[in-house]
């Protein structure tokens, strides 16, 4: 089995942006483009070339009471949510599209050579209120630690694929605060 289009992450990329993101908005955990999605919409409106993962921000108080209810939602659009150091969603073998990605009986990760970057995917990282900071009103966000609320809220919308979506308030101090600190300088990182 092989994956017909080189392109076809960026197309379901686009499926798991607006799926998840809808089916999140429906549970209040008020999702936000975040890490790569947001650097490459911040930069010039698009997804990372190379990249094979939507990054999407959850307000973790709410996930803890709605995790059941979004892995069933998902499940019936043809994803999965699992846990692997954070909350991932991928597709499974329900989805509309998996007849167009693959060919063959089998999938991806029984290829000769396979190394897991192929098959597309929702990373979601959390924000909490940090209990030892409630005062100072700072976040924590995952993967990246200690923000000001003020750096998150209110969010803004951004543009990316010619669609606006939510983001934080203020990506600058996002980027600075990760691994993103020149942030408008694209870095080939070998991952394709």
């Amino acid at each position: 089995a092989a994956i017909r289009d080189p392109l076809w992450s960026r197309g379901l990329g686009d499926v798991y942006k607006r799926q998840c993101l809808y089916e999140m908005s429906l549970l209040n955990l008020q999702p936000m483009l975040i890490a790569g999605t947001l650097l490459g919409a911040y930069r010039n409106g698009t997804i990372i070339r190379w990249t094979r993962d939507v990054d999407l921000l959850y307000n973790l108080t709410s996930f803890e009471q709605v995790r059941v209810e979004l892995a069933t939602a998902l499940e019936r659009l043809g994803y999965n949510l699992f846990l692997e150091g954070i909350w991932r969603v991928c597709i499974n073998s329900n989805h509309p599209l998996v007849a167009n990605i693959y060919e063959g009986d089998r999938c991806a990760n029984a290829l000769v050579g396979y190394t897991g970057r192929d098959v597309a995917y929702a990373d979601l990282y959390f924000f909490s209120q940090n209990k030892k900071q409630e005062k100072v009103r700072k976040l924590l966000v995952q993967g990246t630690g200690e923000m000001r609320f003020d750096d998150i809220f209110p969010t803004k919308r951004i543009q990316l694929l010619g669609k606006e979506y939510d983001t934080i308030s203020k990506p600058e101090a996002y980027f600075r605060a990760s691994k993103y600190p020149n942030v408008m300088v694209e870095k080939d990182t070998g991952y394709r």
